[in-house]
Formats: structure tokens, sequence, C-alpha cells
């Protein structure tokens, strides 16, 4: 049996968890997905990922590897299906989506917009909520 390097095989692992968990596709939806959280923090987070899976040019680094946005997209969605029950806030949504479940720290995610400005997962997150806010 071939054995895999710890950090190689734990992103397989996350990413095949992420693929496979999304196969199912719309079925899993928003209310079912966050049964407890108030409406209009569950229209936050619906309408963050539906931003990044939206964005024109930008590009998720993670690991010295590049990830479309409706990757991205796909990773939030599955943070949150794994996390309903404790998420009560899209802030907490935020800083739970921009940390390792396995290690506990923070992700090294990059993200590269269009004009060329790099800003962390984190916050690059946070701006949106606050953009988010604003409108």
């Amino acid at each position: 049996m071939r054995k895999f390097p710890v950090g190689r095989f734990s992103t397989a692992l996350a990413w095949t968890i992420i693929v496979l968990s999304l196969c199912a596709g719309p079925a899993s939806s928003a209310s079912a997905v966050a049964a407890g959280l108030p409406a209009a923090e569950r229209q936050k987070i619906v309408s963050l990922i539906e931003n990044v899976e939206s964005l024109r040019g930008a590009i998720f680094i993670h690991r010295n590897r590049e990830y479309g946005t409706k990757l991205a997209a796909r990773y939030l969605r599955w943070k949150w299906k794994t996390s309903r029950d404790r998420v009560k806030t899209a802030e907490e949504f935020v800083e739970l989506a921009s940390v390792s479940p396995s290690t506990g720290k923070p992700y090294n995610v990059m993200v590269r917009l269009r004009d060329g400005r790099e800003l962390t997962g984190k916050d690059f997150l946070f701006s949106e909520l606050r953009r988010l806010d604003r409108s």
C-alpha cells in the first residue's frame, strides 16, 4: 500500500470530501444547512458565498495552488454545511471558514483580485461582509 505524506493526504482527503458532499447539488438548501440562523444572518452568508462565486478574474491561492471562484464557493458551502450548529452569525462563519478544522490554525489562503491586489482569505471575506452591510 502506498503511503502519502500527511499534508498531501489531508489536502486530498479534504478536497475529496468537498467534491463528494457537493455531488448532491442544490438538494442541500440554505434553509436546511442553517436551520438555527436568524434569517438576516443566513442571507448574509448566502450573499457572501454568491459574491465569491461570481467574482470575475479572482484567484484563490492555497499551498501555491490556484483555485477558481466556483471551487472556493463550493468549499464555503461545504464549510457552512458542516458547521451549521456552531455558526450563529455571518462573522462567526467567516472566522470558522478561515481556520483548518484539523489543526485549528488559520488557513494561509490568498485572494488575488483582478486589479492585482492580494488579500488574505479572511480579510477578503470580512471586506465582502462589510460591503454587504453597507448595501
